[in-house]
């Protein structure tokens, strides 16, 4: 989840501003991915505008597994089973991401960034390196594999595959 609402948050004004004026094509693969990364579905000849919108709505979307609002929503019942095991710190953050799952639309990502980043800090510093801290750390490395194996198929996808043609 963090590291979602950190890709969000600093991709989406660059992807607005700057890349999009000094080059649409960019900006577009870029959209097209990060809809893609939530699992939103991408119409192939959708001008800039509307990856725009259709970016906006899937951070929103319950209903893709994928996107900040699904992750958000996890992350908030993943520590309601755990909150006994964590500090009164972690209680905090996770009241403030409560608050924003309980919204009638999910916060701009922005503004979860800090209190997933305080979550994330205490949560390494404050949790007995035990097994079940490895299997923390395990998952931690298996999702960033997942990511990077989705960003290399999405990336070179083409590669190696023959041009189509007589």
């Amino acid at each position: 989840t963090a590291q979602l609402a950190r890709l969000l948050d600093k991709l989406d004004p660059l992807l607005r501003d700057e890349i999009a004026a000094l080059e649409p094509a960019v900006a577009s693969a870029a959209l097209r991915l990060l809809l893609s990364i939530q699992g939103a579905p991408v119409p192939p000849e959708a001008a800039l505008d509307q990856l725009d919108v259709l970016l906006e709505a899937s951070i929103h979307n319950r209903a893709l597994p994928s996107s900040l609002a699904a992750n958000l929503s996890h992350l908030i019942r993943n520590l309601d089973h755990a909150k006994v095991r964590l500090p009164p710190e972690a209680w905090r953050c996770l009241r403030h991401l409560r608050l924003a799952a309980d919204a009638t639309e999910t916060p701009a990502p922005a503004e979860l960034v800090p209190h997933l980043a305080a979550l994330e800090a205490i949560a390494n510093e404050t949790l007995a390196h035990d097994t079940a801290w490895r299997f923390l750390m395990l998952g931690r490395l298996i999702e960033r594999a997942q990511h990077l194996v989705f960003l290399a198929r999405h990336l070179l996808g083409g590669l190696g595959v023959p041009p189509a043609g007589p």
